[in-house]
């Protein structure tokens, strides 16, 4: 058995593959502590799976962690400290003099993780080839290594310059300073690429995270051994998951775990039916992430996690803070807000019972778009909501109900601009792409944001408040490695790439061995091999096939194709080699299938739930309501509809119509 679990803000979601079907369950969140959901949910949930394991090695747990996210988000991480070259402790506040608000009278940047009185310097220098100019004494080391104990570290992160090139140095100040008995984290082996900044970013997080998620995930790991029933991966912000013991290592790689389980599953989904080029709303309860998906999910190397630069492999993912649970406030000026604060689970939106604070669930319930019951048998409390949009209305000069449809406005126009920025940065016209929408709240909104963007068509996909769990489920092992080469006239030196390559395939299949992710013979493993290229007095890259007959022919075409022209007289200049590899998880069978849709036929009446009035721009109107286990390929109804099922409900908005494809994805148009 494989499963999946997600722990988000407001409910950890389980997906529970077997060997004949797919079993979900949803809990409450538990952010003082997820791993306590995890254990809560296996235990009330896992005896009644199909084919429950009995013993520990039947059982494979991937678990997406916001661990890492919300460590970063809170500042809740350890006491680092940083050595660096003398002269460039300021690095790390100084970057790279970029105003995160071109337009802000007084910019605020986000304070390093390391404070300067934890920023030390050495004597020690490399030159821009590798090669070493100045060697620290073991005297300068033993001095070095007093200086470090006197700050009282929980972690000593270790960055120096050109140790991309050539990672001796910080290897050997690595060895002196463990002596001291705590971890030391060197940038050569989390962060190899150029950029002293970036690089020196990642390595502080990295450090600053560790002994946090590594406590977790070795708790976690224990609890899960004293039930006898699984062993533990993690997935990361590649799309892949990895053995616990190596995500505890490298924890930077987690800070976007979560949302990368939506991503894989939605290329997967996109893939089955003929999607085409599609843009992905998860919309959960406290935020919303979005992707771009041209048959897999666009990749990064480098990605800003609130204000800290981050060398991490990624999806390419973006997070807004408008989810079920985003709180509605007026500013001071009389202007309706929407988020980014959110009542998470606990206490949760006022129809949760707890708090008098409206959201946006509240407003699709007190608009009827919303059952009263979720998923998991979670009563609302209808009267509680209204009363709270109540409340918020008379600060408007509205009524609940006015207020309620202006909550979703504001919310709406969030993710929409969201979707256009991320679809743009990519080339891409929105009005050309599907929008696939998932998460608990996202099919309440695919009508709205259909119109809205405008998009070609919406899909919600089956398990839709499911899917980064079921995501998670279906993860392949995998490894991304990347390494700064800096060559000129890369055509001209393709045996000196490929010795790069090939070198991080070893390590990265070596890793996947060890982790017991692939056999000795590494039969079954998936490489991809990519060179990042710039112009010459460039200093962004782009990403291009190693396969490539002429890298320099591949980077004008990419170019041209990114951003509308091509320097074919400037000189190309290969910076970084990548590679991923990939081990099949053996889940394949659970991936989404292409199906033929049957010819359309209105829907049965046998998934009818009922009536109820539900309120479309400002009035009213008595709407059908339909299960959606009962509606099959080639069903077809009419807005206005409500479809209901587990974890997620579906609007379909006055005008569109619903249509039930091959392979049971729900299409508005």
């Amino acid at each position: 058995m494989r499963i999946g679990v997600d722990t988000g803000g407001t409910f950890t979601d389980f997906v529970f593959l077997d060997g004949k079907s797919i079993h979900l369950a949803k809990i409450p969140s538990t952010p003082r502590d997820p791993g306590e959901a995890i254990t809560n949910g296996l235990d009330a949930h896992l005896p009644s799976a199909p084919s429950a394991p009995r013993r520990a090695d039947r059982a494979v747990l991937v678990h997406g962690t916001t661990v890492a996210t919300n460590a970063l988000l809170q500042r809740r991480l350890a006491r680092v400290t940083f050595v660096t070259n003398r002269g460039l402790e300021d690095v790390l506040e100084i970057g790279r003099q970029a105003r995160p608000d071109l337009y802000a009278l007084a910019p605020e940047k986000p304070a390093p993780l390391v404070p300067r009185a934890r920023r030390l310097g050495l004597d020690e220098r490399r030159d821009a080839a590798g090669r070493e100019i100045v060697r620290p004494t073991d005297d300068a080391l033993d001095a070095l290594a007093e200086r470090v104990a006197g700050t009282k570290p929980d972690v000593v992160a270790v960055g120096l310059l050109h140790a991309y090139l050539d990672g001796r140095s910080e290897r050997r100040v690595g060895r002196r300073l463990r002596k001291l008995g705590v971890p030391v984290v060197l940038s050569s082996d989390v962060a190899p690429e150029v950029r002293e900044f970036e690089r020196y970013s990642t390595t502080v997080a990295n450090a600053a995270l560790l002994p946090g998620v590594a406590a977790y995930l070795d708790r976690l790991a224990a609890a899960l051994r004293r039930r006898g029933r699984t062993k533990l991966f993690v997935f990361q912000s590649n799309g892949g998951m990895a053995h616990a013991a190596a995500a505890a290592r490298s924890p930077v790689r987690l800070v976007l775990s979560g949302p990368a389980g939506g991503a894989v599953a939605a290329a997967a989904i996109a893939r089955a039916a003929k999607l085409g080029p599609t843009m992905t709303l998860d919309m959960g309860g406290t935020s919303t992430d979005v992707a771009l998906l041209d048959g897999a999910p666009t990749r990064r190397g480098e990605v800003e996690f609130d204000g800290l630069p981050l060398l991490v492999p990624s999806l390419d993912i973006r997070s807004v803070g408008a989810g079920g649970g985003s709180i509605a406030t007026v500013d001071g000026a009389g202007l309706l807000r929407v988020g980014p604060r959110s009542a998470g689970s606990d206490p949760g939106p006022a129809c949760y019972g707890r708090s008098d604070l409206p959201t946006v669930t509240d407003a699709h319930l007190v608009l009827g778009r919303l059952p009263e019951t979720l998923a998991g048998g979670l009563a609302l409390d209808r009267g509680r909501a209204h009363a709270a949009l109540a409340k918020l209305g008379r600060a408007l000069g509205l009524d609940a109900e006015d207020a309620a449809e202006g909550v979703l406005d504001v919310a709406d126009a969030t993710m929409a601009r969201a979707t256009r920025v991320v679809a743009v940065e990519r080339g891409k016209d929105p009005r050309r792409l599907a929008l696939l929408a998932f998460g608990g709240a996202g099919p309440l909104h695919a009508g709205r944001l259909l119109k809205l963007l405008p998009a070609r068509e919406a899909v919600v996909p089956r398990l839709p408040g499911h899917l980064s769990a079921y995501g998670m489920a279906l993860a392949d092992a995998e490894r991304d490695l990347a390494r700064t080469v800096l060559i000129a006239a890369p055509d001209d030196a393709r045996e000196a790439i490929d010795r790069a390559l090939d070198a991080l395939v070893d390590a990265g299949a070596r890793e996947l061995v060890a982790d017991g992710l692939l056999g000795a013979d590494r039969s079954g493993l998936a490489v991809t091999r990519t060179v990042d290229c710039r112009y010459e007095g460039q200093t962004a890259t782009l990403e291009v096939p190693a396969t490539a007959r002429s890298l320099r022919r591949a980077f004008d075409r990419e170019h041209e194709a990114r951003f509308g022209h091509a320097f074919e007289e400037r000189p190309v200049v290969a910076v970084n080699v990548r590679v991923r590899l990939r081990a099949g998880s053996g889940a394949g069978r659970f991936r989404p299938k292409a199906r033929r849709t049957p010819p359309a036929r209105s829907a049965p009446a046998r998934a009818r739930l009922g009536r109820r009035p539900v309120r479309f721009a400002g009035r009213p109107v008595d709407t059908p309501v339909f299960r959606r286990d009962r509606l099959r390929p080639g069903d077809r109804l009419a807005g206005p509809a409500i479809v209901e099922e587990f974890g997620s409900t579906t609007v379909v908005e006055p005008g569109l119509t619903l249509t039930v494809d091959g392979p049971g994805n729900l299409r508005l148009a």
